[in-house]
């Protein structure tokens, strides 16, 4: 996805290829992030963040070398982008949490099978002890 860079007075200047070019692989960074939460590649996913938090520190570095700041419309569609990533993360969030309780009711239900069966095992044992 390209983004849009408009240019305005006290920002970047939109044809500076260094800046786009940082901007452009946060984008690409964040979209490859989304496709990996998607599909529970969790490696994946902490490379994209770790990539995405050193772009972040040469953005901040760039713009304030040359005291200027990202266009505000630029900064609402990367804004926008790491909100979608933070909503993603949260339903796989939930999911994961209904799993796990899921999962802890049918460890209880077999250990209560288990359970019954030595019981009721012993119980036959002994029976047949007497006979």
């Amino acid at each position: 996805m390209k983004l849009n860079i408009p240019a305005k007075e006290n920002t970047v200047d939109p044809t500076d290829q260094g800046f786009s070019q940082y901007l452009n692989s946060w984008m690409q960074w964040s979209v490859q992030e989304k496709q990996a939460i998607l599909i529970d590649d969790w490696v994946q996913v902490d490379l994209c963040q770790r990539q995405k938090s050193h772009l972040s520190d040469r953005i901040q570095s760039y713009a304030k070398t040359n005291f200027c700041d990202p266009p505000r419309e630029l900064m609402q569609q990367l804004q926008d982008q790491q909100r979608e990533i933070i909503e993603l993360i949260d339903t796989k969030v939930v999911q994961g949490k209904n799993e796990l309780e899921k999962l802890d009711s049918s460890t209880k239900q077999l250990k209560n099978i288990h359970v019954s069966y030595r019981s009721s095992r012993g119980g036959v044992n002994n029976f047949s002890q007497l006979g």
